[in-house]
């Protein structure tokens, strides 16, 4: 009987442990870290050299299946896939793509990219999906070639999110541009191309100026959903209007104008039911004076996350870097943003950089020309005990961060464990569900219909 119960709790916690989609990273300059077995731990066996965007994804063991920077796709022997170049996505970009399972259809997956330009950024050539057929290629993929950058949107930010749906047999995957978010959702049936649109503040105007790399900066920053699926945020690097470049023709001055005068930080609400984006709340605007890039929720839910960057205009260099901050708040605060606690602050320039939850619920801080991330350990605890340590974690020789990590499918972020006490055959069981995550209900499925 011993032996019998020992291995039916083995099996149960084998199949109850988190998926691990999200266990493989690649990103920067040939850097990774596989999280597959619960510890990080740094690789340098990827391919992507990449300023910014990435994604990868992994099968629900976390075995590898495929990465990219938008326009490159690498298989899991880390070898370019056949038809795996020329996606219309860009290393430059904030998040250049994320990657989304086809419901009901295990070989088949969604690259969804955003360009960008750095000359002038209403020349990029916007929003497109690519389907990867997993059956291709002996089994390690490729894109297939008539579906490959269709094109859903002619220009967007550079903002790319994704999550499950309410009712858990689909995704929704979300960008934005200026004052609209559009909501695509993917069900069994395929991605419905009608997007949910939601006209929310602020507006963050795409400005025409002639001068390159101007109008860039307003459309950088993340926008994440939280793995619960109703709170969404978004960084907006700057927040500038044409009006204010009116006159000026000397290239430094505009940029430097562009870069420093402070951005945008908001929360919204998010119907998972509905794609709908509502309630915009301003955390920091651009009154406050800081550019947001990175942000991040925690694994429990509970707290926000976002790094800060302030400057000043300058005209000798593109800007004066005064300080960098990463910023917490607590999203259970009657009023969130005067929650807003400063965990980190450091002058050690730049600090633009991506943070990204990973699977043994620490957050990751990307700075570039590093070969370590710096890291949030403790992102569930209050103020400062989450622990903010600059260049925590060591990459491997060679490998450099850059400005961005791989982001995901939020919900893949959820962690936990199904946990059950010794009991014997034919007696009723009680199941305990262990995870750090606010979740307020759970459906069981053990595949009998006796079982609640």
């Amino acid at each position: 009987m011993r032996y019998i119960l020992i291995g039916f709790i083995i099996f149960c916690s084998a199949f109850a442990k988190a998926q691990l989609e999200s266990s493989q990273w690649y990103f920067g300059v040939t850097a990774g870290i596989d999280f597959s077995s619960g510890t990080a731990t740094a690789t340098g066996i990827g391919q992507l050299v990449t300023g910014e965007g990435c994604a990868t994804i992994s099968d629900d063991l976390g075995n590898l299946l495929f990465y990219t920077d938008g326009s490159l796709v690498f298989d899991s022997t880390h070898n370019l896939m056949p038809n795996g170049t020329g996606l219309l996505g860009d290393s430059s970009s904030t998040s250049s793509a994320i990657i989304v399972p086809q419901p009901g259809n295990d070989d088949l997956y969604y690259i969804f990219t955003v360009d960008t330009s750095d000359q002038q950024y209403r020349m990029n050539v916007g929003f497109h999906y690519s389907i990867v057929d997993m059956s291709l290629n002996g089994g390690t993929g490729d894109i297939v070639p008539t579906q490959k950058n269709i094109n859903l949107l002619p220009l967007t930010s550079e903002k790319l999110t994704a999550i499950s749906n309410a009712t858990g047999d689909g995704f929704w995957v979300l960008t934005q541009f200026e004052d609209t978010y559009y909501a695509y959702e993917i069900t069994a049936a395929g991605l419905n191309l009608a997007p949910v649109t939601s006209i929310v503040g602020p507006t963050i105007e795409l400005i025409s100026t002639p001068i390159t790399n101007v109008d860039v900066a307003a459309m950088r920053g993340y926008i994440k959903l939280n793995a619960r699926g109703d709170k969404l945020v978004a960084a907006h690097f700057s927040n500038n209007t044409t009006a204010e470049f009116s006159g000026i023709t000397n290239v430094l001055e505009a940029r430097s104008l562009a870069y420093a005068q402070g951005g945008e930080l908001y929360l919204y609400d998010f119907d998972n039911a509905t794609g709908v984006v509502s309630n915009p709340q301003p955390l920091m605007t651009r009154a406050d004076g800081a550019s947001f890039y990175g942000v991040e929720f925690s694994g429990n839910g509970r707290y926000l996350y976002a790094e800060a960057d302030y400057m000043l205009p300058s005209t000798t260099v593109i800007y004066e870097f005064l300080r960098g901050e990463i910023l917490q708040y607590d999203l259970t605060a009657a009023n969130i943003a005067a929650s807003k606690t400063v965990v980190h602050t450091d002058m050690i320039a730049p600090f633009r950089g991506a943070l990204q939850l990973g699977l043994d619920n620490r957050i990751y801080h990307s700075r570039i020309n590093e070969s370590f991330l710096s890291v949030i350990n403790n992102p569930d605890d209050g103020g400062t005990a989450s622990n903010y340590i600059y260049n925590d974690f060591a990459l491997t020789n060679g490998a450099q961060a850059i400005y961005g990590l791989p982001i995901f499918v939020q919900s893949f972020l959820l962690n936990g464990d199904i946990n059950a006490v010794d009991h014997c055959f034919g007696e009723s069981q009680a199941f305990t569900f262990n995870t750090s995550a606010q979740v307020e209900s759970i459906l069981w499925d053990f595949g009998d219909i006796n079982s609640s």
